[in-house]
């Protein structure tokens, strides 16, 4: 004789909603997860590019602002000016 009835969980169901397209929640999730993975490498490959561009554009501006000290070609105005004595 006990004190506690057995309980019968294994006969309680949850009913599917109805619409619901969703079989396997782990391979749903592992599906978002390599979307965001593949969102991510994008992303970091547009911003590795970018930054290249960037770092090119800079160099050349300082290339430019070089050849006008030293010859003084001003390149980025479009004139020509007479470099400055010391």
């Amino acid at each position: 004789m006990s004190l506690i009835p057995q309980a019968y969980a294994q006969t309680i169901g949850v009913p599917k909603p109805s619409g619901m397209e969703i079989q396997d929640l782990g391979l749903f999730i592992s599906r978002v997860i390599a979307v965001a993975f593949v969102i991510a490498g994008i992303l970091v490959f547009a911003f590795l590019v970018w930054g290249g561009l960037e770092w090119i554009i800079a160099a050349a501006y300082a290339v430019m602002k070089l050849i006008q000290y030293f010859f003084g070609l001003n390149v980025l105005d479009g004139g020509v000016t007479l470099p400055r004595g010391f």
